[in-house]
């Protein structure tokens, strides 16, 4: 068995069940000659002073004049943490109140441009799936699941990172257990999980002046060649796909207490936001567990804790798909974080491609972890609520 790496052939489909643990925080490394979106001839809005060269491709291909939502400090920080990596990646920074764009930066890979790239959103996906859960009633905040490690449908046996114990929702969450939600969805089946993530826009585009694609629903038809596909779905390893933009706005309505705003990038855009049909408890527990995936010692994403600025949290992971002559196993790495916890006015999502497996070099958790760090200026927000040198205007 290859470390940390299960595979399970599901009558000729796999299924990689890859853990989503976030190593401690390392030394970014320099940053390599990765690829950025193909050079673009500017057109008006003109070019502002404090535009980026991937900023200036921008304004050429957006729909809408300026001015825009982009935080000048805030692009910078977040075009120079994903650099410092070496690896393609995507990271998008919104305001959840609102939908504003606050920042966003790509580096194209063998894959396109992961901004603009449905993928697999591996352990992120768990919090809808909580959501259907409950909605569903097959259990409640207080129903608690035994993970042993291991979890056995039909003739297969399915993994999890690690044996969990006892768990109620609120610490499967912040744990990552995938034990806890394959035993949810073989109990309700495909609709209660399609019907979230519909709700929560997974399956349209975000409302972006730019060409996002919309992301991939389940089609809830039963596959014979794929038996276990109800279960890999709630963990994030199924037929759903999205893109950072379409993350970023589905957490956006878990942070901001069930909104569903539109992402723009234009700052005379207002559009209105559409309120989602959960209560308001349930979006409070998923709140509480994604604080405590950071704060607790037990959570997925402890290791990037900031002391004097909580923030909450979520990790995912799925194995990248091999590449001819490629010796080293790698995954594409997930994180979703907002700050301050209650009434955030800071979202990042990010994605990166092909970081290694085990715990070495970069993840996604770390680059986010490195701008607010840096956007905080290593201390708690303002009083205002926003980061202190990523004030909006």
């Amino acid at each position: 068995m290859r470390p940390r790496l299960v595979t399970l052939l599901l009558a000729g489909w796999a299924i990689a069940c890859t853990p989503d643990r976030v190593p401690p925080p390392v030394a970014q490394t320099p940053p390599t000659n990765a690829a950025r979106p193909a050079p673009a001839e500017i057109a008006a809005p003109e070019r502002a002073r404090d535009d980026s060269d991937y900023v200036q491709r921008l304004r050429a291909q957006l729909k809408a004049p300026g001015p825009w939502t982009l935080v000048p400090e805030l692009q910078r920080l977040a075009e120079r943490s994903l650099d410092a990596t070496g690896h393609a990646g995507a990271l998008v920074a919104i305001d959840p109140e609102d939908g504003k764009v606050l920042a966003l930066y790509s580096v194209s890979g063998d894959r396109g441009d992961p901004l603009f790239t449905v993928h697999e959103p591996a352990s992120t996906f768990k919090v809808f799936s909580a959501i259907a859960a409950l909605e569903a009633g097959v259990i409640d905040a207080e129903t608690t699941l035994s993970c042993t490690g291991s979890y056995p449908f039909r003739n297969l046996t399915l993994t999890c990172p690690m044996a969990h114990g006892v768990e109620d929702v609120s610490r499967a969450i912040a744990a990552s257990c995938n034990a806890f939600f394959y035993a949810t969805a073989e109990k309700q089946g495909p609709l209660p999980l399609l019907a979230v993530a519909r709700n929560f826009g997974l399956g349209e585009r975000t409302g972006i002046e730019l060409d996002d694609p919309p992301g991939v629903l389940r089609n809830p038809v039963p596959d014979a060649a794929r038996p276990a596909l109800d279960l890999a779905d709630a963990v994030g390893h199924g037929a759903y796909q999205t893109t950072p933009l379409g993350l970023a706005r589905a957490y956006a309505a878990i942070a901001n207490g069930g909104s569903l705003v539109s992402l723009h990038l234009s700052a005379t855009a207002n559009p209105a936001p559409k309120p989602l049909p959960y209560p308001t408890a349930t979006l409070s527990l998923v709140r509480a567990a994604l604080l405590d995936a950071v704060e607790k010692d037990y959570g997925r994403a402890h290791a990037q804790r900031i002391e004097g600025y909580p923030f909450a949290g979520k990790t995912g992971g799925v194995d990248a798909p091999p590449l001819e002559g490629e010796a080293e196993e790698t995954m594409d790495s997930w994180f979703v974080a907002y700050a301050p916890p209650t009434h955030p006015k800071l979202l990042i999502a990010a994605r990166m491609e092909r970081v290694p497996m085990g715990g070495t070099g970069l993840t996604a958790a770390q680059v986010v972890r490195e701008v607010l760090l840096d956007c905080a200026g290593k201390s708690s927000p303002n009083q205002n609520g926003t980061v202190a040198a990523c004030r909006q205007p």
